[in-house]
């Protein structure tokens, strides 16, 4: 069973790089990936890399797929709410006679989700501690690590190939 669904994960993520690159095989230049497809990516590619070195059983799989896939969207829906304000922020700030009763509430703001995002982020990790023994958190937290330098990598990669106007020319 393991296998099937470790096999299921990279076919599926094999679909989604295919799809992606077959855009440009033709004469037509790709369209680039919009955000939701990288992020999507991203997130097979980590949940395949759970499976592949945590050695779970099944019932462990299914139920880190789920918190694992609830953590990463509290991320992203963080990411995107500080992104929010700070763009409010900068646009304030345009102005030399920026008001700090305009400045203020925004910085309460960004404070407040930062505090908000650390207490979800401790319990979702804690949801993730619930289904994994010792040595499979432990594992957790350095393949975590990991993975995140190798993205940051393939995203350096991606971004150099877009300036240098290979298949992802602007």
């Amino acid at each position: 069973m393991r296998n099937m669904v470790k096999k299921w994960w990279w076919t599926g993520l094999l679909l989604i790089v295919s799809v992606s690159v077959a855009g440009g095989s033709g004469q037509q230049r790709p369209s680039e990936p919009n955000r939701a497809d990288v992020e999507g990516m991203m997130e097979a590619y980590v949940i395949s890399k759970l499976q592949e070195s945590l050695d779970l059983s099944d019932e462990q799989f299914g139920n880190l797929v789920v918190a694992q896939k609830k953590l990463q969207d509290s991320r992203r829906d963080y990411r995107r709410e500080r992104t929010g304000v700070l763009r409010k922020m900068r646009q304030t700030l345009r102005f030399e006679q920026a008001a700090e009763a305009e400045l203020q509430p925004l910085l309460t703001q960004l404070d407040s989700l930062r505090d908000d995002f650390a207490v979800d982020e401790k319990h979702r990790y804690q949801a993730i501690d619930d289904i994994l023994d010792i040595r499979q958190r432990a594992r957790y937290r350095v393949l975590e690590v990991e993975l995140q330098r190798r993205l940051t990598e393939m995203m350096r990669q991606v971004r150099g190939r877009r300036n240098e106007g290979g298949p992802f020319e602007e």
